[in-house]
C-alpha cells in the first residue's frame, strides 16, 4: 500500500472526514443513503470504508445520482450527487492530498486553486485569477496562462 493510501485510510483522518461530511449534510446519492442513516452506523460504515480503500482490489466510487437544477432562465443545469460513503472518501483525501499542494502553491493558495465544481474556462473566475499578481499557476489551471 502506498502512504498516500494509508494516510487516506487512517482511521482518525477518516474521521474527520466524516465530521466534515455530516457538518455539510446533503442529499442522499444514487444508494438512497442518508446523511442521518450513515451516523446511525457511522463506526461501522468508516470501518467499512477503510476496509475497501485498503483491499487489494481498488476502490471504485460509485456512481452520482444525478439531479437537475432549475436556472432563472428557465434551463436546468446538471448536479452530481455522490454518496455519503463517497463524499467521506472524496473529504479524506482532500484532507491528505490539499496539504502537499499548499506548499507548491503558498502563498498565494487562495487564488491558485480554483473552487470544486468551478468549470475550466468560467470566466468569473477567469477575471478573478488574472487580476492576482501570484501565480502563473493559477492561470494554467483555467486555461489562461
Amino acid at each position: 500500500m502506498g502512504q498516500l493510501l494509508e494516510a487516506i485510510a487512517d482511521p482518525a483522518n477518516l474521521e474527520h472526514a466524516w465530521a466534515s461530511v455530516r457538518a455539510n449534510a446533503g442529499a442522499a446519492g444514487i444508494d438512497g443513503q442518508s446523511v442521518q442513516a450513515f451516523d446511525a452506523d457511522a463506526e461501522h460504515q468508516l470501518a467499512s470504508l477503510r476496509r475497501r480503500l485498503l483491499s487489494a482490489e481498488r476502490y471504485v466510487p460509485p456512481p452520482v445520482r444525478r439531479v437537475d437544477i432549475p436556472k432563472p432562465d428557465g434551463r436546468t443545469r446538471p448536479l452530481g450527487i455522490p454518496t455519503v460513503a463517497d463524499r467521506v472518501v472524496q473529504q479524506a483525501t482532500r484532507q491528505v492530498v490539499d496539504p502537499l499542494f499548499e506548499q507548491k502553491f503558498l502563498p498565494c493558495r487562495r487564488t491558485a486553486v480554483l473552487p470544486f465544481g468551478v468549470p475550466v474556462g468560467d470566466t468569473s473566475m477567469a477575471r478573478m485569477v488574472r487580476a492576482s499578481p501570484c501565480d502563473v499557476n493559477a492561470k494554467s489551471l483555467i486555461g489562461q496562462g
